[in-house]
């Protein structure tokens, strides 16, 4: 839809942006006049929570930078010796994407990915966003971002990762 030639979060933003949308407009263009691009990646950050008596520990991940964000691909990678991801769906959406579309939410060998995209009545994420909450068991240091993928609303993508990112009130 975005005609990058691969199907990535861009496109899933466009279809989401305009789902229930009708005619007699054409969608892209509606889509494009929604909000400003993204000029760079929003830059991610991790923040473990106190452990709880569960002995479960909460990573919370946040992303500066993400008001014209209206959808994430992320794909963090953790040492499954060290920590445990929790549940099927291991992330829980943070409150700036609250009511988004979740394409993708799932743990596996070593990674944990998360794909939502915001829908077009949603409020836009602010300049420091709350994306999710991540479940784990272990040293949440174990975790890094290996990749986040943003997309804005007019199906523009920018990406960054490979970098261990802990803010200063992390592990």
């Amino acid at each position: 839809l975005n005609n990058s030639g691969v199907v990535d979060i861009g496109d899933l933003v466009l279809v989401a942006m305009n789902y229930g949308a009708s005619c007699p407009q054409p969608w892209p263009v509606a889509a494009k006049s929604r909000s400003p691009g993204l000029l760079s990646a929003p830059r991610v950050s991790l923040v473990s929570q106190i452990e709880a008596e569960t002995g479960l520990r909460a990573v919370e991940v946040w992303a500066d930078g993400a008001s014209a964000a209206r959808g994430v691909d992320l794909t963090l990678r953790y040492d499954a010796r060290q920590v445990e991801v929790v549940g099927r769906e291991p992330f829980t959406l943070g409150r700036d994407l609250a009511g988004a579309f979740v394409a993708r939410n799932e743990a596996r060998s070593g990674v944990v990915r998360l794909a939502a995209s915001l829908v077009a009545a949603a409020r836009p994420a602010g300049e420091r966003a709350h994306v999710a909450t991540l479940w784990v068991k272990g040293a949440p240091g174990a975790l890094r971002v290996e990749r986040a993928a943003w997309a804005d609303a007019n199906g523009g993508v920018k990406a960054s990762g490979g970098w261990p990112v802990w803010s200063k009130a992390g592990v």
